[in-house]
């Protein structure tokens, strides 16, 4: 946090043109970036997901957040912690952005996404759960998960993502995961397209994708109308960015 923090200053003073000192094999040297920016100030995502005290930081800071889905309810008191926290130390608190990463495939039926996406997610699961299980089995006599409880693992979290936590399905069940995040006051929605499928089929689904985010091209929160200050990014339109 301390390396973040420091290096989100260390930006913050490039992008506004200032000279930044960094040692070059024992010399040091003051570095500047061109060209200028067009915007006198950058805006900047925190990325985390279920830390509420960095969440308290991103508000009281004017940082927008990207986080993952981990649970409905625990985003959404997030969020309210950090609207509080922009309120409390005067920034509008409409104003933040916060952004949401889904697992993102929009096909004609149910079925047939959940037929052609559940292999490539397990296997995208999978290797996150191998990591874990190795780092945990390191330094313990704990044996290491046999292969058929990561099955059932894999089976489970395969499971809760499709039906739960992603844009995997026909248009009709991701539209409604997109108008439940609106009402959290989530105001992105990162698509992470690049999770297995093959090239051709991610692609020729793009245009499932763009029918979705057109439903919300006019989707403004009424608070978010009017200009943000200054530095500050304005929201309210639903915005979308694939990933790949």
């Amino acid at each position: 946090r301390e390396i973040t923090d420091s290096g989100i200053a260390a930006v913050r003073r490039l992008w506004a043109g200032q000279a930044e000192p960094y040692d070059a094999m024992g010399e040091t040297l003051e570095v500047k970036t061109y060209p200028a920016p067009y915007q006198r100030n950058i805006p900047l995502w925190l990325v985390f997901s279920s830390s509420l005290q960095i969440w308290t930081k991103a508000g009281r800071e004017g940082f927008n957040v990207l986080a993952l889905l981990n649970s409905w309810e625990m985003i959404e008191e997030s969020i309210a912690h950090y609207r509080q926290a922009r309120e409390q130390h005067g920034l509008d608190p409409a104003a933040g952005i916060v952004t949401i990463g889904l697992h993102t495939f929009i096909g004609e039926e149910n079925d047939e996404v959940r037929r052609l996406v559940e292999e490539p997610l397990k296997s995208y699961l999978g290797s996150f759960l191998l990591a874990k299980n190795d780092d945990k089995c390191l330094n313990s006599v704990q044996a290491p998960m046999s292969v058929e409880e990561k099955q059932i693992i894999l089976a489970s979290a395969f499971e809760d993502y499709f039906e739960n936590r992603s844009l995997l399905g026909d248009l009709e069940k991701c539209r409604k995961v997109v108008d439940r995040l609106q009402g959290i006051g989530v105001n992105e929605v990162a698509c992470l397209i690049d999770f297995g499928v093959d090239f051709e089929r991610v692609f020729g689904a793009l245009d499932r994708l763009t029918e979705l985010k057109n439903i919300y091209a006019d989707s403004v929160r009424p608070e978010a109308v009017e200009e943000a200050p200054e530095g500050e990014s304005k929201t309210g339109d639903f915005s979308w960015y694939y990933n790949r």
